[in-house]
């Protein structure tokens, strides 16, 4: 190999090396997707009587930047916000405030982003209300009266089931 033949194939190399940094140098890395969202399992809790937007749950979800839903039979009862606070919808509130026993729903919050899916479950237990008699309501009745003559109508809030006199002032 003469002198001019290898300075040649010293600038072959030196042009292929070029090329090859500029090729490397061109790649940029693919965008990396966010982790898939974790969504914490949660409790809830109402009593009644229940309030449309009423929050009754908070879930953990991360990371933030996701879609969030609701399933289950009830989802229609109940929104999820961006900050994972679980309230009632207003056909919730009505449902629920008919309810004569304590009801558990059991829903699944999903949570997804462009790293996938996260699902969680959260189950909230709506009691029904303790009945309030709001005080200082009085009948008034002339004699003569005959037994098992109404004389009043008690107003209670809560759904009573039972009542019992426990007390009276002449």
């Amino acid at each position: 190999m003469n002198h001019n033949e290898a300075q040649m194939i010293k600038i072959i190399v030196a042009s292929l090396a070029l090329a090859l940094a500029l090729s490397v140098g061109a790649v940029q890395a693919a965008p990396k997707s966010p982790p898939r969202p974790v969504v914490s399992d949660a409790q809830g809790y109402a009593q009644q009587p229940v309030h449309a937007t009423q929050q009754v749950a908070q879930v953990q979800i991360k990371p933030g930047n996701t879609t969030d839903r609701i399933k289950g039979a009830s989802a229609a009862y109940f929104a999820i916000d961006g900050s994972g606070a679980i309230t009632v919808t207003p056909e919730g509130a009505t449902a629920m405030n008919a309810q004569t026993d304590n009801v558990t729903y059991t829903l699944t919050v999903t949570a997804t982003n462009n790293g996938g899916t996260g699902t969680g479950t959260v189950t909230v237990l709506v009691k029904i209300g303790v009945p309030v008699i709001p005080p200082n309501q009085s009948f008034t009745m002339t004699a003569p009266v005959s037994a098992g003559q109404q004389i009043g109508v008690v107003q209670a809030s809560g759904t009573p089931t039972s009542w019992q006199i426990t007390g009276a002032t002449p």
